[in-house]
């Protein structure tokens, strides 16, 4: 988290803001009230003085109206004026001007009514504040009356320019508006600080909330003051702390579950209320043949074109209850056949439904595998047990004695004996084979002396045919197991005997390299129909039914090469056209190992 700039806070700007003008505007209210207050115990004290001045003159100024004007008195007067910087004016009874600290009396007009003059006759003093026409400026007046036994004698009048005064009150008030600017400012700074003191872990809290809310649960309030807001800031870092642990809980759950959805091998679909795709797993996606890139925001009727899928939502949900059914996605040759299972789900944010997908295509095929197995060894059975049921029931209505046709049914049924004889004993090797698939042991084997073996086995039936059978080419030694490969070659001739015309040609051939080796069993037959060759190495599958059982065949015999080489861990196919003979090709895996292969005698 970066650091916190608390300047640009908006509650700090609100904060100090409202400080400075709760502050400003205290100061403003006081400094008028001052002001106010200053001016008029400026002019109270100005007019004492005044009156004050007035008194101590009045000595001076009773000659004059008793006993008349004198140039001592004038210059008295004038000296009076000048030391205490007030003008002195004396009036007779009259209003005329006798004498006057400033100005010529003889040119002055009558001041009998004058304002300060008529309040004195009234009392003690009279004040007044007006223009002076003789001095053209504003004065401060004050008047004082002398009687004599009751009958007034003449008037004192002091008076000073008001400028003097304004000039002394704009001085007093510029020192102290020079003192409350000063304090002012300091109350400014101060709240500043307090302001960003206050604000500062405030600030610092919103930006770690605002961190918390963007995913840095890591960020934490570094500044905890010992107060509400340092207790504040204990539990958000303590909620900080929790959060983080929880997220990381869920999300390590989330990443689990995630996970386990992700690697089963059932597809997962959830939807919501109204049918958008929330989760998709790769199994279904596999399964319905959905790409990844088309999934985000769409409807799940839009990506899935099932509508057996689509039906079973809308059930789950107004059923409210787990609903199962089975529906062929891919029908065909390659179909796949899927169980769904849809079941409802709710929680605070709202709801939705959970699809589990579950390929049962490999179930369904050996449920008919085994249907079809059951059937054909059924069949199988029962065609030589009739055949041998109906010769003995011959032989025991009579036919025992019958020296024409008695050996004859006992051959027959020796000849069905042996089939199911061959038939059980395939059957038993089959059995033995797919039980031991997956712990079958390999060892490094030679397959040369195997198909010589084997072939020296067959050489009656080669002869009986006039086939002409041959080995060419050589193979490393491979990981084998020496049984299966026995009958591995085993079947694969008894294979190219029954389907080759007399005087055909089998071909034994042997290839390999670093990796793998080629055994190649080729035929002169009469090849394999493409629609079949993909069923021979069923059980019991034939491609000419009738052909087969003439020959003597089991159906089993390919069915256990394909069994017996898988257990090896190697793979067989077969390359075959119609008239022209077959090809089975088996694959193993080399032998890397430096043992000695096995001796096969």
């Amino acid at each position: 988290m970066q650091g916190v700039n608390t300047f640009q806070s908006r509650f700090f700007w609100k904060l100090y803001a409202s400080y400075v003008l709760i502050v400003v505007g205290t100061t403003v209210v006081v400094w008028l009230l001052v002001q106010h207050q200053m001016a008029q115990s400026l002019l109270s004290d100005v007019t004492t003085s005044l009156r004050d001045k007035t008194l101590l003159t009045e000595p001076y100024a009773a000659p004059l109206f008793t006993s008349g004007v004198s140039e001592d008195l004038e210059r008295n007067i004038k000296r009076i004026g000048k030391q205490t910087s007030v003008r002195i004016t004396l009036i007779a009874p009259d209003g005329t001007v006798l004498a006057d600290s400033e100005r010529d009396p003889a040119a002055m007009d009558n001041h009998g009514d004058r304002p300060e003059v008529l309040d004195a006759l009234l009392g003690p003093f009279g004040v007044s504040r007006r223009f002076s026409r003789t001095l053209d400026q504003d004065m401060l007046y004050v008047a004082h009356t002398l009687r004599a036994d009751g009958v007034v004698v003449g008037t004192i009048r002091t008076s000073m320019p008001l400028e003097v005064i304004d000039a002394r009150l704009g001085a007093m008030q510029a020192n102290i508006g020079a003192g409350a600017a000063f304090g002012l400012l300091v109350a400014l700074i101060l709240g500043l600080i307090v302001a960003r003191r206050v604000t500062a872990p405030i600030t610092e809290m919103t930006t770690v909330a605002a961190a918390m809310r963007d995913g840095q649960y890591n960020a934490r309030v570094r500044s905890s003051p010992p107060d509400e807001i340092g207790i504040l800031g204990d539990t958000l870092n303590r909620l900080g702390t929790e959060v983080t642990y929880r997220i990381a809980r869920i999300s390590h759950d989330q990443a689990e579950l995630r996970a386990m959805i992700a690697g089963m091998v059932e597809g997962v679909i959830a939807v919501d209320e109204q049918d958008h795709i929330l989760h998709c797993n790769k199994a279904a996606r596999t399964l319905l043949g959905i790409a990844e890139h088309t999934i985000a925001g769409r409807h799940f009727w839009e990506i899935v074109r099932l509508p057996a899928l689509v039906e079973m939502l809308g059930e789950a949900r107004s059923r409210r209850e787990p609903v199962r059914r089975e529906t062929v996605v891919r029908p065909g040759p390659g179909e796949v056949v899927l169980e769904a299972h849809a079941t409802a789900f709710t929680t605070q944010e709202g709801g939705g439904l959970v699809m589990v997908l579950h390929d049962i295509s490999d179930l369904r095929k050996l449920e008919r595998i085994r249907r079809d197995f059951v059937a054909n060894v059924s069949h199988e059975l029962k065609t030589p047990l009739t055949s041998v049921k109906g010769y003995v029931e011959t032989l025991l209505s009579g036919a025992l004695h019958d020296q024409q046709h008695n050996v004859r049914f006992l051959e027959k049924i020796d000849a069905h004996v042996a089939r199911l004889d061959d038939l059980v004993h395939d059957l038993l090797n089959l059995a033995s084979i797919e039980a031991r698939e997956g712990t079958l042991t390999t060892a490094p084997i030679d397959w040369r002396p195997i198909v010589e073996g084997s072939i020296r086995r067959h050489e009656e039936a080669f002869e009986r045919k006039s086939l002409t059978c041959s080995v060419e080419g050589d193979c490393p030694t491979v990981l084998g197991e020496p049984e299966g490969m026995t009958q591995v070659m085993d079947n694969l001739l008894d294979n190219a005997i029954k389907y080759t015309p007399e005087g055909g040609v089998v071909l034994v051939r042997l290839s390999g390299d670093t990796e793998v080796a080629h055994l190649e069993v080729q035929d002169s037959g009469i090849g394999i129909p493409e629609e079949d060759r993909e069923r021979i190495f069923e059980r019991f599958y034939r491609v000419d039914k009738a052909r087969s059982r003439a020959l003597g065949g089991t159906g089993l015999g390919l069915s256990i090469v394909k069994h017996f080489v898988h257990a090896m861990n190697g793979d067989v196919r077969v390359e075959s056209h119609v008239g022209r003979g077959s090809c089975f090709i088996v694959t193993l895996p080399v032998a890397t190992t430096l043992s000695a292969p096995l001796s096969i005698h």
